[in-house]
C-alpha cells in the first residue's frame, strides 16, 4: 500500500527499527528502508502515486549480540543489547529494493546513506 510510502507514516516516524546496515527481525522494513536511503522522506509523497509496489530482497542473517543505534537520512535507529532468545530467531539487511511504477517501468533503487534530509529528523 500506498499509505505506507508516506513521510506520515507512522512506523518510521516512531523509529520502529533496530540497528544499523543488520537490523532486528522487528525492524519495520519501511523504516529501515529510509534509515538507508533507498526511500527519501522529502521526495516520496510527490512520487508516491507513481508507485505500484516494492519489491524488497532481504538478507536473513544470525542474530547479533547486540544492535547499534545510527542517525542515516534524518531517522536515528535504536539500539538493542539483550534479546530474549527463544523470541528472536535472526536479523536482516537490506539486498535491494526495486520500484514497480504504474506504467510498468521497473526501476532499481539505491541506498544513500546518511544523505541529506530536509525534514525535520526524527529523534529531535
Amino acid at each position: 500500500g500506498r499509505e505506507y510510502l508516506s513521510s506520515n507514516n507512522r512506523q518510521v516516524r516512531s523509529r520502529q527499527l533496530w540497528g544499523s546496515e543488520v537490523y532486528t527481525e522487528d525492524s519495520d522494513v519501511v523504516a529501515v528502508l529510509v534509515h538507508m536511503g533507498f526511500i527519501n522522506l522529502t521526495l516520496i509523497d510527490s512520487v508516491a502515486s507513481d508507485i505500484r509496489s516494492l519489491s524488497v530482497q532481504l538478507k536473513v542473517l544470525p542474530l547479533q549480540a547486540s544492535y547499534v543505534s545510527s542517525n542515516s537520512n534524518n531517522i536515528r535507529s535504536r539500539s538493542w543489547n539483550s534479546f530474549d532468545q527463544e523470541e528472536a530467531r535472526c536479523s536482516y539487511s537490506i539486498k535491494s529494493c526495486t520500484a514497480s511504477l504504474v506504467n510498468g517501468e521497473d526501476i532499481k533503487l539505491y541506498p544513500a546513506p546518511g544523505a541529506f534530509a530536509i525534514i525535520p529528523p526524527t529523534f529531535v
